[in-house]
């Protein structure tokens, strides 16, 4: 992991506990799962599809609230709740970034 990426997780992490109000300290026994990084092609009601994969979202979650706001063509980072593959996952945060 480059410094740049550690400091995107440790950003989405503050972000998405923020949102649920959980502290810092309840964080640092919780390992990031998976960070996806890339553009988004569509978002649909609670799917958000990143180079044509979808990803779900969580219910009421940092992800939820911000899902109204993102657009196909932006690029985001997003914090899933387990891994990637597995059908369980799914989106607790979304992060826009600065298209380059």
């Amino acid at each position: 992991m480059n410094n740049r990426t550690g400091v995107l997780a440790a950003l989405v992490v503050a972000v998405a506990a923020g949102a649920v109000g959980v502290g810092p300290a309840a964080w640092a026994s919780h390992p990031v799962e998976a960070v996806v990084a890339g553009k988004v092609t569509d978002v649909r009601s609670d799917t958000i599809f990143i180079a044509g994969k979808p990803y779900r979202i969580m219910p009421n979650s940092a992800a939820s609230r911000e899902l109204s706001k993102v657009h196909a063509g932006a690029t985001v980072s997003l914090v899933l709740s387990g891994p990637a593959g597995d059908a369980a996952t799914r989106v607790i945060g979304i992060v826009p970034q600065q298209n380059p």
